[in-house]
């Protein structure tokens, strides 16, 4: 089977996403697939993400800015290239992630009669809390034009319109096994801690606002934010107002996310929304207990709260992220949660079975 994934970018992106794409297509290569990744680029280069399989084909489409809207003239160039692209590799089916590449790549998908997968990372919750949610009608009809749909939690399911709910399959994301067991700290100083894109999504700015609230009572606590994005100066302008730079530390993001897990006892994403929040599934799998709001899906969906960590609703903020972070302290401190509940509440995320779901589904789309 010859299998064409289509994402917006992904050279030098650091994403649950981009990791993804290289993860599943690194398998479905080891099962004998053949698989390209066509993304659109400001210029040729390399994944952030190390592409492990050879056999892995990376086909760039250099044609403006993918992060800005699209001139008619640059969009008209995509397209050539796009075409291009079909007519050499000839796919038996087609996979987009996210829907402004279901977009992208329909025309010339009913074109060519190329049967397409929407595979959508987000909780459909971005709808009702984004700007999108005016235009959530259109996004529900653009997607019921993919043969088949798939999201990471059977949750999201329902949240669909019923019309397009037997097209949606729930297919999560591979968690990998971690090597070894992360130890609860032996010092007093408790260390909170984030990795992944400064966004606003993340809400980061709430975790700095929380937890300088909480460290005023508890001194020993250190919050350490590993990663890179648009919102950067704007929070380390946030710590240093509060006065807080010897207690909140900014550090690069991390190829192998372990090396920030080691400097870390609670891990925390305070997130407005998510798909499958594969930072945070990763620290629960490297046995680190995890914080975050209940009202947020995927972080809901992960997060047991008193086994493998702790959540709240997100009635305020501000107040609610202080009160989650003093309530994982506390508990953090009177050990309520072992490594081994949290390894072994992501453990199903680890098995083969995850890229066997993806290439029954693309063998029964590519047949219709």
């Amino acid at each position: 089977m010859n299998i064409l994934f289509v994402t917006r970018e992904l050279n030098g992106v650091m994403g649950g996403l981009e990791r993804q794409i290289m993860m599943i297509s690194n398998h479905l290569v080891a099962q004998n697939q053949d698989v390209t990744i066509v993304s659109l680029e400001k210029k040729v280069g390399l994944p952030f993400f190390s592409n492990e399989a050879s056999e892995v084909c990376l086909r760039s489409i250099i044609a403006g800015d993918p992060n800005k809207a699209a001139s008619f003239r640059t969009r008209i160039s995509r397209q050539y290239q796009f075409r291009k692209i079909l007519k050499d590799v000839k796919p038996d089916v087609i996979v987009t992630f996210m829907i402004g590449s279901l977009i992208f790549a329909k025309p010339l998908a009913l074109l060519f009669r190329i049967p397409i997968v929407l595979s959508e990372r987000n909780s459909p919750d971005i709808y009702r809390l984004t700007s999108a949610k005016k235009f959530r009608w259109m996004f529900n009809l653009i997607a019921s034009t993919a043969n088949r749909i798939t999201v990471q939690f059977p949750s999201y399911v329902q949240k669909y319109p019923p019309f397009i709910r037997k097209k949606i399959v729930s297919i999560p994301n591979e968690v990998p096994l971690s090597v070894g067991k992360k130890s609860f700290s032996t010092t007093d100083e408790v260390v909170f801690g984030y990795a992944g894109r400064f966004s606003f999504q993340k809400r980061i700015d709430i975790l700095i606002h929380s937890f300088s609230r909480m460290n005023r009572d508890f001194p020993n606590t250190k919050l350490l934010i590993f990663g890179y994005g648009e919102q950067k100066e704007r929070l380390e302008r946030i710590v240093l107002e509060a006065n807080l730079i010897n207690r909140i530390e900014f550090r690069d993001e991390q190829k192998d996310v372990s090396k920030a897990f080691d400097e870390i006892d609670i891990f925390c994403l305070f997130s407005l929304w998510e798909g499958f929040p594969n930072v945070l599934a990763e620290a629960l799998a490297y046995g680190i207990p995890s914080a975050g709001f209940s009202t947020c899906d995927g972080v809901n969906d992960l997060i047991q709260d008193g086994i493998n960590g702790w959540k709240l609703s997100c009635e305020d903020p501000i107040n609610s992220g202080h009160q989650l972070l003093l309530r994982a302290y506390q508990g953090f401190k009177n050990k309520e949660v072992s490594n081994e509940s949290c390894q072994e509440s992501v453990a199903k995320y680890s098995s083969e079975r995850i890229y066997d779901s993806w290439k029954n589904l693309l063998k029964e789309v590519s047949k219709n």
